[in-house]
């Protein structure tokens, strides 16, 4: 039998492929509901594994850092990270009069991160996905709010467009009334 593998191995690769792309939906559908039963397994695992994650990333990049094809999907993940806090920046400078940096930008991340372990909306306390989040003014801009770093949080879409030009005081007592 291993033999057989062996000399097989290209056809068998491509056949697993194949069964995979035909089942794709079944797998998927498997695996979201694996994570929503076990979200607190999967976070004990990873806890328990980080530094052995962090390692073999490590050992991987190391490994692949030469490799061309490497460099670029490296590349390609940087630049989207880029190019959406551009965009957030861009969004923010044209409703402020003063320009809103990178730099402050990327504190505000930072800041978020450090304060809640992970990248969370300062709403509602749940975690934001990547592209579901929003850059919102404290103390509105229409009322009298600016783009200094006290002043900037890190939300869903959804909670900054309902939050509109509330504070998050004002924002916690409507959410209380209508919900």
């Amino acid at each position: 039998m291993r033999n057989y593998n062996l000399v097989h191995k290209e056809s068998n690769k491509h056949s697993q492929k194949l069964r995979y792309l035909k089942n794709r939906e079944k797998h998927l559908d498997y695996a979201r509901t694996y994570r929503k039963e076990n979200i607190n397994k999967i976070k004990v695992w990873y806890e328990k594994n980080r530094e052995t994650n962090r390692i073999k990333a490590l050992a991987y990049y190391y490994k692949h850092k030469d490799d061309p094809g490497f460099k670029v999907k490296c590349y390609k993940r940087k630049k989207k990270l880029m190019t959406r806090l551009y965009s957030q920046v861009s969004q923010c400078n044209l409703r402020s009069p003063h320009k809103i940096h990178i730099d402050t930008l990327q504190r505000v991340f930072e800041i978020n991160i450090l304060k809640f372990g992970i990248l969370s909306c300062y709403l509602c306390f749940k975690p934001v996905n990547f592209g579901d989040d929003s850059i919102d003014h404290l103390i509105p801009l229409s009322r009298g709010g600016d783009n200094s770093i006290e002043n900037l949080g890190i939300t869903h879409r959804s909670c900054n467009c309902e939050k509109q030009n509330k504070t998050p005081e004002e924002y916690k007592e409507w959410k209380k009334i209508y919900s």
